[in-house]
């Protein structure tokens, strides 16, 4: 006599009471539900964090642009978004802190303010609308270079740790003023964007 399949046999299909509570529901208040849904079988942590991603998602459409500085941010405002909108120009400046970190010493201060300074002279070439060669290549080989510094076993010396941020640093600066608004003075602009990379 072959033996008989009962209905709780499987977890899709047990009585909801006997199904054990959520632990750690993200929403108060839901421990006690049940945890499959009678229908789907989905758990509701799978729901919320379905929910939660959807929502996200529907607030960030905007990250797709590579600088997404509109018509009503002027100058100083649109210097200090451009470097935090752009991920090319946050990767390098987080990278840049991270080597002079890492080298230690003045170079905690130098290096940092190699890259700056250079940006802004380069900020100053792209506003008056000069454009360096291969700008966009260059940008993207300080993040690769960068990258390399941060993985080095040992930190380079503090002079050529310098020299490839400041000359990457013109690179960055160079696509800023480049990208700024017509309208935007050109004094508060660097001002904006030199804090926000320091």
């Amino acid at each position: 006599m072959a033996p008989s399949k009962s209905r709780s046999a499987s977890p899709l299909r047990a009585p909801l009471q006997t199904v054990p509570p959520l632990r750690n529901s993200p929403f108060p208040g839901t421990e006690t539900r049940t945890r499959h849904s009678h229908r789907t079988g989905t758990t509701m942590k799978t729901l919320a964090r379905l929910g939660i991603l959807s929502a996200l998602a529907a607030l960030t459409p905007s990250l797709a642009f590579a600088h997404s500085g509109g018509a009503h941010v002027h100058g100083f405002f649109a210097g200090l978004e451009h470097p935090l909108l752009g991920m090319d120009h946050l990767l390098a400046m987080i990278a840049v802190g991270i080597i002079g970190a890492r080298a230690g010493g003045r170079s905690i201060v130098l290096v940092p303010l190699a890259f700056v300074s250079a940006m802004v002279a380069g900020a100053f070439l792209g506003m008056a609308g000069i454009g360096l060669p291969s700008l966009e290549t260059a940008i993207a080989l300080s993040l690769v270079v960068f990258g390399a510094m941060v993985g080095l076993a040992r930190p380079l010396p503090m002079a050529a740790a310098a020299a490839l941020t400041a000359l990457f640093g013109l690179f960055h600066g160079n696509a800023h003023g480049l990208e700024s608004p017509e309208n935007a003075g050109g004094i508060a602009y660097a001002a904006g964007f030199m804090l926000a990379t320091s």
